[in-house]
């Protein structure tokens, strides 16, 4: 019982971590993005 409590535990953080870093990535391409639209509008 404590062993599956501590395991669903594990995968619900390593779960958590996964959510984060996929909205991290996204947001770094978001900005990436936005980035290189200012620019190519600054250029031309």
């Amino acid at each position: 019982m404590i062993m599956n409590f501590w395991k669903t535990k594990i995968i619900m953080l390593g779960y958590f971590e996964s959510v984060v870093d996929d909205m991290q990535n996204y947001i770094l391409q978001n900005k990436h993005r936005n980035f290189w639209i200012l620019g190519i509008k600054y250029i031309t």
